[in-house]
């Protein structure tokens, strides 16, 4: 499909106006070797593959972005409301003082997320974001 290595491979060539070009089979070894150089960080579930970038203190991700967030805006992320449904939430996870997902949460999001005492709201998707929030500023 388009978003698996061929479609993504065509899209490059065809977004860089025929520069670069990824050959076939040669997408995921090159990802695996920039992991391997610490280049990238990537994470994945069953219906996605996160990749980002490494900074030079460490992975830019959800957690580096909520460590951002808390020195613009002064309130430290144990006092912030975290809310997630796959592995690219973990980062985050571990340092929100509120997580909370939703009942359509991947597994193993919703085993960390109750392992962490946080909260599984008992409806998916949007509805359960909103639920979750509502409980977070209830108390």
């Amino acid at each position: 499909g388009p978003n698996h290595g061929y479609g993504i491979a065509t899209r490059l060539h065809q977004l860089s106006d025929d520069v670069l070009r990824v050959e076939e089979g040669s997408l995921y070894p090159a990802l695996y070797r920039m992991e391997e150089q610490d280049l990238i960080e990537v994470t994945h579930s069953q219906i996605a593959v996160d990749i980002g970038p490494t900074g030079k203190n460490g992975p830019i991700n959800k957690g580096s972005g909520l460590w951002l967030l808390a020195q613009k805006t002064g309130v430290h992320p144990s006092k912030m409301l975290v809310i997630g449904d796959s592995s690219s939430d973990h980062s985050m996870f571990g340092l929100g003082g509120f997580r909370a997902c939703p009942n359509n949460a991947r597994p193993e999001m919703v085993r960390f997320t109750r392992e962490l005492g946080g909260y599984v709201s008992p409806f998916g998707y949007a509805e359960g974001v909103v639920d979750s929030i509502k409980r977070f500023f209830r108390g």
